[in-house]
């Protein structure tokens, strides 16, 4: 199968919603594709509880993607208005005083809030319990960009740690640190990768997996354009590593900095 051809030209629906895109694309390129199933939203009111809110689960069903073919874009936008249910649970703002602060909320699917990682490991985790990886990245600095954020919710803490511990604790996944200097890509693996637009703040996620023939390249899905490209590793997916560091990558039209969190799902 070729690298994402089922999400190539499948365009986010909301100016946020990109995540949910990353992580379906990525488990439909694993071959992972169940039919309809609840996936447990975040309980917003209790953080402690973590992903245990099945009143208006998020029935994802991405079987209907692989044998509706000739009518995968429209059925893309309503499977995954279903993931964002689960993975667009952050409302973040740089503006508060005396420093930004993240917020947890409830998403119907058409609330434009960020996707944290948690969600998607959960939307993974659910979809695709083989899974033989299910592995969250950080690096020193993304760590501490997140823990920038003070979480609002009842015993909220700090974002970083607040996510780390729903992942491990609350999902049973592993949160681990690197020290790499180039995001690696491997075959039959795909990394959903947080980026922010050079230059600015906005936060973004792209799927990324090994080229299949060309180990110096990799084949990113980016669900802002649609696009799937083929881009060199050398010299590119550098992880940021300070606040004046910003090494960029140019993948289409958008010029992106790695600030060093992302998650690696593997067959």
């Amino acid at each position: 199968m070729a690298e994402f051809d089922l999400y190539e030209g499948i365009v986010q629906h909301s100016s946020k919603s990109c995540g949910a895109y990353c992580v379906n694309a990525a488990l439909a390129q694993l071959g992972f594709m169940p039919k309809a199933t609840d996936v447990d939203t975040l309980n917003a009111a209790d953080l402690t509880k973590g992903y245990d809110v099945t009143t208006d689960p998020g029935r994802i069903n991405l079987w209907r993607l692989s044998h509706l073919i000739y009518h995968r874009l429209q059925i893309a936008e309503v499977v995954t208005t279903q993931t964002y249910k689960v993975s667009g649970n952050l409302e973040l703002d740089l503006t508060a005083s005396p420093g930004p602060t993240a917020l947890y909320k409830e998403n119907d699917g058409t609330v434009d809030l960020e996707n944290s990682p948690s969600g998607m490991v959960a939307v993974a985790k659910t979809l695709a319990p083989g899974l033989a990886k299910n592995i969250t990245y950080y690096t020193a600095f993304g760590k501490g960009l997140f823990n920038n954020f003070k979480v609002l919710n009842a015993a909220g803490g700090y974002l970083f740690n607040r996510e780390e511990d729903l992942i491990q604790n609350k999902l049973g996944k592993t949160v681990s640190l690197s020290t790499v200097t180039s995001i690696p890509f491997q075959t039959n693996q795909v990394n959903l990768i947080l980026v922010q637009y050079a230059g600015t703040n906005t936060m973004h996620w792209v799927a990324g997996t090994r080229h299949l023939t060309d180990t110096d390249k990799a084949m990113i899905y980016d669900p802002v354009t649609g696009d799937v490209l083929e881009i060199a590793t050398t010299g590119h997916f550098k992880p940021q590593t300070s606040s004046s560091a910003k090494p960029a990558t140019q993948i289409g039209p958008n010029s992106y900095e790695f600030p060093g969190i992302w998650i690696r799902l593997g067959a």
